[in-house]
């Protein structure tokens, strides 16, 4: 009976197979935005144009040199650019937190787009201390008290090289309560070596992260190496895109896996605007 039954889903399989024809006419090209705004940084976005799904995977990105484009600043122009340099687009004005802003953009044959990020409240790390046990094993653990005006945090551990300048991104672990299924279901808040936190999560108003660090370089010397603790207050955009990408990047791609739509806040368009404001602290061991 199970052999009967497998060859009936074969053959209903089969029969059901039909074939949709696409007309790549009736596909419109729209804007792509990418910007992240932060806190006392000058305001930058990147614009390109969208392609369609039947182009070819290793086509070079058409950038966007000849946009309108108008930045307001809590419903005020505050400035405005009418040409980029490959594609980006770099305002003078300095971004301050608690501020919106909204970013317009003007196209004589792509559609117009439009988007708007709040610029989280200033965070701080209160304290930032590290460990070495047996088998340089490298445990961090971070505390910050929850902003007002942040609902949303990014971690990030970079390892700072002994006699240069050089960093890089640390893989990590930890056996945190703030992590789990994402409150958003927008998909999973953690992944290897950065953090997305809600601080819903959070007690009594202040968080506490114990990382372990992986195959950090720590030559044995008390004192001789250091790591970089960053952390950010994100927009909820900012939050939103993240965890839809990491949804993407874990999706197998199967026949029956869920098609995954990755978050865009652009209006008229595609991409993603947001924003932060950071805290910056070094790790010594």
């Amino acid at each position: 009976m199970r052999h009967i039954y497998i060859v009936f889903l074969l053959l209903f399989s089969i029969g059901c197979e039909k074939e949709i024809p696409y007309d790549e006419q009736t596909y419109t090209p729209r804007l792509v935005v990418n910007g992240m705004i932060q806190a006392g940084s000058a305001i930058h976005i990147d614009v390109t144009e969208s392609a369609s799904i039947l182009a070819d995977f290793n086509h070079d990105y058409v950038e966007i040199d000849d946009c309108q484009v108008r930045l307001y600043e809590n419903d005020l122009l505050v400035e405005s650019l009418s040409a980029g340099n490959e594609g980006v687009y770099t305002f003078s004005h300095i971004a301050s937190s608690g501020m919106t802003y909204r970013i317009e953009l003007n196209h004589n044959r792509l559609p117009n787009a439009s988007c708007e990020t709040t610029v989280p409240g200033s965070v701080n790390i209160i304290s930032a201390t590290g460990i070495t046990g047996d088998d340089f094993e490298t445990e961090v653990t971070l505390k910050w008290p929850d902003s007002d005006n942040a609902d949303y945090y990014q971690v990030l551990m970079y390892q700072v090289y002994e006699q240069s300048t050089d960093t890089s991104l640390i893989d990590w672990t930890t056996s945190s309560p703030y992590f789990g299924a994402d409150p958003l279901g927008d998909g999973e808040n953690y992944y290897w070596n950065d953090a997305m936190l809600l601080d819903e999560l959070f007690k009594d108003g202040t968080a506490e992260l114990d990382l372990n660090l992986q195959y950090f370089a720590n030559p044995g010397t008390p004192g001789s190496q250091e790591a970089i603790a960053v952390l950010l207050g994100c927009s909820e955009s900012y939050y939103r895109y993240k965890s839809s990408l990491r949804l993407y990047q874990n999706s197998d791609g199967g026949l029956f896996s869920q098609p995954v739509q990755i978050f865009s806040n652009v209006e008229g368009g595609l991409g993603i605007l947001a924003a932060s404001s950071k805290s910056i602290v070094s790790v010594s061991f």
